[in-house]
């Protein structure tokens, strides 16, 4: 007496199994390897399957994705913005703001705007105003000997015409006199008045 399985993937194959294989120790002995075997290469050949077809996925994801648009900018002239920066958050080394205020320039210039379409205010206050101190006031304010990190990338930015701004009524409260600002940092009267003047004037506002 014979029974037939049927194992079905993309592809079919039969095992035959007879009925003394069920009943008989010595035949399923002689014969258990065989059918081991048959199991065996019906896996592997599952997971080549499931292993080529998830290849094949993430192999077409690229190219989808390379089909859809990227939008970039449409005003690329006279393109003018305000940095409030508040938060004395730090990143690679400097302060936040700053590092992403260089990332913007690099940002535009990918997209062919020069750096000289771009009015950048960055105005600096509250916790953020030592950022502009030079060396000696910068070191006693922080308890450190080795000066302001902060210098090299506000002389950067100034290079490339953005206007770097701090708050006079900020320095005023810590004691600190205009001589111990950076050279070419811009004292405004005041941090608040001075975002209201320009968002008047149409620079858009971004907060650090």
């Amino acid at each position: 007496m014979e029974q037939q399985y049927h194992f079905t993937g993309r592809s079919t194959y039969m095992v035959r199994i007879n009925y003394l294989f069920l009943t008989d120790p010595k035949v399923r002995e002689r014969h258990s390897n065989t059918l081991y075997n048959q199991g065996v290469f019906y896996m592997k050949q599952l997971l080549l399957r499931s292993v080529v077809t998830v290849t094949l996925a993430l192999l077409t994801l690229p190219a989808s994705a390379a089909n859809r648009p990227i939008v970039g900018v449409e005003t690329k002239h006279d393109i003018r913005v305000a940095y409030e920066i508040k938060d004395d958050v730090w990143e690679a080394g400097v302060g936040k703001a700053l590092f992403y205020i260089r990332g913007l320039i690099e940002a535009y210039d990918s997209l062919g705007v020069p750096a000289k379409e771009l009015h950048v205010s960055a105005i600096l206050h509250g916790s953020t105003a030592y950022w502009t101190l030079k060396d000696g006031p910068y070191s006693t304010y922080k308890n450190q000997l080795r000066g302001n990190p902060n210098k090299k990338v506000i002389s950067e930015l100034l290079s490339h015409g953005i206007q770097v701004e701090v708050c006079n009524a900020t320095l005023k409260a810590h004691g600190w006199r205009p001589e111990q600002v950076l050279p070419g940092v811009t004292i405004v009267h005041d941090a608040y008045t001075r975002l209201i003047d320009l968002q008047q004037r149409g620079y858009g506002y971004i907060r650090f």
